[in-house]
């Protein structure tokens, strides 16, 4: 299916429990469909509470993975497949970034509305406020902005941009 193509994965939380913290869905398809087709292909990674409900129509002209959701040998291999992967703040997206052989993107890494993603808690976490993760690699980042069109077309810009300016020197 990827007929050449680079395979872009964008992993989607749906979840129904705190779901201020929810992908920005309108947002990922219209970055999905707005993808040069002629390079990339995108496939899409359903949140594990709703990889067993039918397929909704937006997805229709998307790859989806669904086993990938509750595989997580699969989903590794699959991030580590893929040129670029690309989501929001969730535990399996997370995974992704302690393999050095993936390239990520990670959006909305605060919440302020819910307690375990605010500014206080990231902080006495570890985490500093719009930084990186110490161990990730130069392909490896957190974009402490929410997940709007907008801002995923131009982080992914930027990354592939990073990526092959890599691949030529």
């Amino acid at each position: 299916r990827l007929s050449g193509r680079k395979l872009v994965t964008i992993t989607l939380r749906t979840y129904a429990f705190m779901p201020a913290r929810n992908s920005n869905t309108e947002a990922w398809i219209a970055f999905a469909r707005r993808l040069d087709s002629t390079k990339y292909l995108p496939l899409f990674v359903l949140d594990t509470e709703r990889t067993l409900d039918p397929l909704p129509d937006i997805f229709s002209s998307f790859e989806v993975l669904r086993e990938a959701s509750w595989n997580v040998w699969l989903r590794m291999a699959l991030y580590e497949s893929s040129h670029v992967n690309l989501g929001v703040n969730n535990g399996p997206l997370f995974t992704c970034a302690l393999n050095a052989r993936t390239r990520l993107l990670i959006f909305k890494i605060i919440t302020p509305s819910i307690p375990q993603t605010t500014e206080e808690l990231m902080s006495k976490l570890g985490f500093e406020i719009g930084g990186q993760l110490p161990f990730a690699t130069p392909f490896q980042q957190l974009i402490w902005e929410d997940d709007t069109m907008e801002t995923i077309e131009r982080e992914f810009v930027k990354l592939v941009h990073q990526i092959e300016e890599s691949e030529t020197t």
